[in-house]
């Protein structure tokens, strides 16, 4: 069992660096300390990528079960240096390339598109204003794993919720409730009989914008 998570860990960590090779970065597996751009107490990463003045800094993990609060402060030490992050990637991850945060919507444009959800609503087109703002309210989550140094942004949606959820990023109401819609959402984006209810929409959009005014950053 040990042989095959080992290979499957070897794959996933080429297949990542092909990906930042491709994207231009200089990429080092399993890098000595001396290739290292500042210190990391000791912390050894599986792969280091260069591009322009800065860079990521990587962990693949395979197995089912890991803390991710053992990375926290390994993330916060690497985002402390300019144009420098920490990225954990795992077999579930969302994107099955690598991806930055530049490709989640900014702030403005998570505005407006809020704006556009609200109309939705309000003329009841309810299916595709769920999926729609639930597309916001998931980049949003993103990009707080990312700007809190908790680096959990290529979770699947529920783990990504209950990190942020375990890090006090949100209330016990507000994940209750997203875990809840969550599932409703999946009906529909399955196609499968689902009843969809303007009350349960406005609270999730209320909640969207709750966090959007808490999270948002004019960076």
């Amino acid at each position: 069992m040990m042989e095959v998570s080992d290979n499957l860990h070897d794959q996933k960590v080429h297949i990542v660096a092909n990906e930042l090779k491709e994207k231009g970065y200089n990429v080092i597996i399993e890098p000595p300390l001396d290739t290292l751009p500042f210190d990391l107490q000791g912390y050894q990463p599986d792969l280091i990528a260069f591009k322009d003045d800065g860079g990521v800094i990587l962990e693949v993990k395979t197995q089912p079960r890991f803390s991710i609060e053992s990375f926290q402060q390994v993330a916060e030490n690497i985002a402390k240096h300019k144009h420098w992050r920490f990225l954990l990637v795992t077999l579930d991850d969302v994107d099955n390339e690598f991806s930055d945060n530049t490709q989640l919507p900014n702030w403005e444009t998570l505005q407006t598109r809020l704006a556009q959800a609200d109309v939705l609503i309000h003329q009841q087109i309810l299916e595709p204003a769920l999926l729609f703002l639930f597309s916001l309210i998931e980049a949003m989550l993103r990009k707080r794993a990312i700007t809190q140094s908790i680096p959990v942004e290529r979770l699947p949606f529920l783990k990504l919720l209950k990190h942020l959820y375990s890090n006090g990023e949100l209330s016990p109401i507000d994940f209750d409730f997203l875990s809840q819609i969550y599932k409703e959402r999946n009906k529909v984006a399955h196609g499968l009989n689902n009843t969809i209810s303007t009350t349960e929409l406005t609270e999730l959009l209320k909640i969207t914008n709750t966090l959007f005014q808490q999270w948002r950053t004019y960076n």
